[in-house]
């Protein structure tokens, strides 16, 4: 909170400073508007009270203002992950100490990037529709992850409790890397080969995409991908343009590290 006087100084002129803002008015609001509305007894508490609250900041201003607002709140958000190696932590969401806060980026952070994980398995509306379900069932009771488990499952046909363990039971350290990229103009369009290489301390079942771009001024063309394994992937598509810039999770909606790795931009762009 002692950003906050900051924030308004430079409201008017700086639009990083009102980014942020927005991003810490919705985050608060969420707070007031639902999750102070129970009690959570039980592990992941601190998950689903602040990840859950950067969750929603972010996807708020993905809702009102386009895809590009929420990305660069997942973007700050994997910058703090990737920064403070909070990957390296000895506890994990399912079980933390008291001394949480020391902790604070895996749980704002990662905890958000997880809850967009969640969100892109079982869709935008299944996720809405279990929310709503465990916020009027369970308003002024005492609850916990098997009542959200429970209101999540009634509509999604995705194990939910099994899909977020590989998150809620150790913190992932994955890379996306963009190994090598071959384009080659055909019949007046381009084939374009990229090798993804998910570098990772286990398995993980993600939600990503692959972007390109054939001018500055475009936007993301988004191939979507759902690799369950680490590994080497060959990506083939075919573009009318030539690619000027690939990247690997463009809206950032993976809780990865090394982003730099997981870009390719033509020499000279």
């Amino acid at each position: 909170m002692r950003l906050l006087p900051l924030l308004f100084l430079n409201y008017d002129e700086d639009e990083t400073a009102r980014d942020i803002f927005a991003d810490l008015v919705a985050h608060e609001g969420y707070h007031l508007w639902n999750t102070w509305s129970l009690t959570w007894e039980g592990s992941l508490a601190e998950w689903w009270v602040e990840g859950g609250a950067n969750f929603m900041a972010s996807w708020v201003k993905e809702t009102l203002q386009g895809d590009q607002a929420g990305a660069n709140n997942r973007l700050r958000y994997l910058k703090a992950f990737d920064e403070q190696e909070a990957y390296r932590h000895k506890d994990c969401l399912a079980n933390l100490d008291d001394g949480w806060f020391d902790h604070w980026s895996l749980v704002y952070d990662y905890g958000a990037l997880v809850w967009e994980q969640l969100r892109q398995k079982v869709g935008t509306e299944a996720m809405i529709a279990g929310l709503r379900d465990f916020y009027t069932s369970q308003r002024n009771q005492k609850t916990g992850y098997a009542d959200f488990i429970t209101s999540m499952q009634k509509f999604t046909e995705v194990d939910v409790a099994a899909y977020l363990e590989q998150w809620t039971r150790r913190n992932a350290r994955i890379n996306l890397i963009v190994r090598d990229v071959d384009i080659q103009p055909v019949n007046g369009e381009y084939e374009v080969q990229v090798k993804l290489e998910i570098d990772a301390d286990q398995d993980y079942e993600l939600a990503t995409a692959l972007g390109y771009k054939t001018s500055t001024e475009d936007v993301w063309h988004l191939i979507d991908l759902h690799p369950k394994k680490k590994g080497q992937y060959p990506i083939k598509f075919k573009s009318d343009k030539m690619p000027l810039e690939i990247r690997i999770d463009p809206e950032y909606r993976v809780p990865q590290i090394d982003l730099d790795d997981n870009a390719w931009v033509e020499d000279g762009k």
